[in-house]
C-alpha cells in the first residue's frame, strides 16, 4: 500500500496530461491519424513527425511504469516482459476502451482484480477440482475469451466517447 502513494498521484498526473493533450493541435492531429492516416495527410498533418511524437509520448510513459515496477519488484529482468505480460496489457486497452483516457485505466482496474476474484471463486466449497484449478490457472484463457466477447458485443470498450456526450440525444445515439 505504500507504493500507491506514489503510483496513484503519477497515475492521476498522467491521466491529466493524457486528457489536456487530446485537446491540443497535437492530440487533434493524433486523433486524426488514428482514424484516417490518408484524410489526415491530406489536411496537412505531418504523420512523421507526430507519429515519432506519440512513440516519445509512449515511451515516456512505458517508462514511468518500468521504473515503478523495477521499484516495487526490487528487480527487473526479462521474466517480467513476457507474451503473457503483453496479453494482459493487450486486455487492458480493448476491453477499456482505447478511444478515451480512462478506457486502459479502467480495464486495468477489471482485469487486475480479476485473477483475485477468480481465486476468491476456486476457492468455494462444491466445486470440482478441475474447474477450481481452471480458474486458479487458467486466467490467460479466460482473458482471451474476454478479448474475443468483448470485440464482438463492446467494439470500442467498456468505456467510449459516447459516454461522455453531453445532451439529450446522447441515450438514442448509444442506442444505435
Amino acid at each position: 500500500i505504500e507504493y500507491l502513494w506514489i503510483a496513484l498521484p503519477l497515475l492521476l498526473i498522467s491521466i491529466v496530461l493524457v486528457y489536456r493533450l487530446e485537446r491540443i493541435r497535437v492530440g487533434r492531429a493524433f486523433i486524426a491519424i488514428r482514424e484516417d492516416e490518408l484524410a489526415a495527410s491530406a489536411m496537412g498533418v505531418n504523420l512523421t513527425y507526430y507519429k515519432v511524437w506519440a512513440f516519445t509520448l509512449g515511451c515516456i510513459l512505458a517508462g514511468m511504469v518500468g521504473a515503478m515496477s523495477a521499484h516495487f519488484l526490487n528487480t527487473w529482468n526479462a521474466r517480467q516482459g513476457t507474451f503473457d505480460a503483453s496479453i494482459i496489457y493487450l486486455t487492458f486497452v480493448l476491453i477499456g476502451g482505447s478511444r478515451t483516457f480512462l478506457g486502459p485505466v479502467v480495464g486495468g482496474m477489471v482485469f487486475t482484480a480479476l485473477p483475485e476474484v477468480l481465486r476468491a471463486i476456486a476457492d468455494t466449497s462444491g466445486l470440482p477440482s478441475w474447474f477450481a484449478q481452471f480458474l486458479r490457472d487458467g486466467r490467460l484463457i479466460i482473458f482471451g475469451l474476454l478479448i474475443v466477447i468483448g470485440t464482438i458485443f463492446f467494439p470500442q470498450g467498456l468505456v467510449h466517447p459516447d459516454l461522455f456526450k453531453k445532451g439529450k440525444n446522447r441515450k438514442n445515439d448509444i442506442l444505435k
